[in-house]
């Protein structure tokens, strides 16, 4: 609605003319409608980002309508209708054609970005440039032989001439001067593009004294942090969070014999006869059984995973960096199946830090026969997988990503890779989004390079020459 009212009055100061900008907004809202309705229709939906659209289309719509109008109204101050109309249709179709064209192809380069929103940003601006040109040169016709619009003089402001004349002197008086120049400011300007930094920390968009500012500090402050992250550990093997292999095998043991069934009645009255039960027969089925034999040497050692999970959570926490959060802590709290056991084995009058690796194993059993609520956020099923979960306050993908980097080769040392396994890692919503936004980055020099490629054919093939 606000971009709606500030085209009206910009269309009312240029043209001054009611029925001109009657002409230019009975063109420019029906594209809006067409480019959502078809453009919807096409993506089978209007996301949040595709809502930006009507927008872009207006001011499109309205750019070829006013380009054509202009023209018209200068040329009717000396000719009639039909040779005015003609005359406007030569010597601005041709250009608002072009554009048009170019625009179309830089929203078609949108479907290299993957992502789903931008993408559909793409088809619903395509369509609302194709309906912008199409009605401007179209429907103003129409409308022009019903009503005639009427003749308007050149008016030549001094303040534009002056500024339109120094730039036509000096590019016929200094044209290398003004090439140089351009070069170095255009050379600059990919510096910058070196220097510049995309972050996604919004907490930091937001004033001091902002709620959702203040909410991400009485986190960061009061509560370990309003950001998780974790730690993903493969220890390589189901129970290998236990260390089973290291502290218990499995031995067979040979069958019992049966005995003779007696022949007589079950004490309840029931013979086995009656209920299918052959017992030789099921003893001798049974095959050899197996057993777990505990080694109380290895059984009674620490479990080096859980001592590295506590080093882990130590290191990271005592973890500073100038360059990030100004040297201040990052993780607030680091929490993983180490400290349950720690409290655990407390709880049991354990005398030692951390219990044995029997004494864990026994641990996660209880727990399993309790129902195991609340494991599975620091461990998996098979025991092979394992988590340490951090609390932190919103660093931002630029923060999140040194953060890693500085943080990852210290845990592969303690947690090494195991064969066929997965790297120890952190994951994490801003890490994710910083994966998100290098690809993005990508794929948007991949559509910007197939736009350019695609307007310098089209541009050399209208103009029949290379240099244009």
């Amino acid at each position: 609605g606000v971009t709606l009212l500030v085209i009206c009055i910009l269309l009312v100061v240029m043209l001054r003319s009611f029925k001109a900008v009657a002409y230019c907004l009975l063109v420019a809202l029906p594209a809006v409608v067409w480019a959502v309705g078809f453009g919807g229709t096409i993506n089978g939906r209007i996301s949040i980002v595709a809502a930006m659209a009507p927008m872009i289309v207006l001011v499109l719509s309205v750019a070829n309508v006013v380009h054509l109008v202009g023209q018209y109204r200068f040329e009717r101050s000396r000719k009639d209708a039909r040779e005015s109309l003609l005359s406007a249709f030569q010597e601005v179709g041709t250009a608002c054609f072009l554009t048009s064209l170019t625009t179309l192809i830089g929203f078609s380069s949108l479907r290299f970005i993957p992502l789903v929103t931008a993408q559909e940003l793409g088809v619903v601006c395509a369509v609302g440039v194709v309906a912008s040109f199409l009605l401007a040169f179209t429907v103003v016709p129409i409308l022009i032989s019903y009503s005639d619009l009427p003749a308007q003089k050149a008016t030549n402001s001094k303040k534009t001439y002056k500024i339109l004349n120094w730039c036509q002197r000096v590019a016929r008086l200094a044209p290398r001067r003004v090439i140089a120049t351009s070069l170095a400011l255009t050379a600059l300007a990919v510096v910058g593009l070196n220097a510049l930094v995309i972050d996604t920390n919004l907490d930091a968009k937001f004033y001091d004294d902002h709620p959702v500012a203040l909410a991400a500090k009485f986190f960061s402050e009061r509560l370990s942090g309003g950001l998780s992250a974790e730690v993903l550990i493969d220890t390589g093997r189901a129970g290998g969070a236990l260390e089973r292999d290291t502290f218990i095998s499995e031995v067979k043991a040979a069958a019992p014999t049966a005995e003779p069934a007696l022949e007589r009645d079950d004490e309840f009255g029931i013979e086995d006869d009656e209920i299918g039960i052959d017992e030789p027969a099921q003893a001798a089925n049974s095959g050899p059984l197996k057993k777990e034999r505990i080694d109380p040497v290895e059984g009674a050692k620490n479990n080096h995973y859980l001592e590295q999970l506590v080093l882990a959570a130590e290191d990271l926490k005592a973890f500073r960096d100038p360059t990030i959060l100004d040297g201040k802590q990052v993780v607030i709290g680091a929490f993983s199946i180490a400290d349950i056991a720690q409290r655990t084995h407390r709880a049991m009058g354990g005398e030692t830090p951390l219990p044995s690796r029997a004494q864990f194993a026994a641990q996660l059993a209880l727990f399993e026969d309790q129902g195991g609520e609340g494991l599975g956020s620091f461990v998996d099923e098979e025991r092979r997988y394992l988590r340490m979960q951090l609390r932190m306050p919103s660093l931002g993908t630029r923060n999140s990503v040194a953060f890693m980097k500085a943080v990852e080769p210290q845990l592969r040392e303690r947690f090494p890779t195991p064969p066929g396994g997965i790297k120890t890692q952190i994951n994490g919503i801003d890490i994710l989004l910083s994966d998100v936004i290098e690809a993005l980055g990508v794929q948007l020099y991949i559509g910007f390079a197939f736009a350019a490629l695609v307007i310098t054919l089209v541009m050399s093939f209208v103009y029949s020459s290379w240099r244009v």
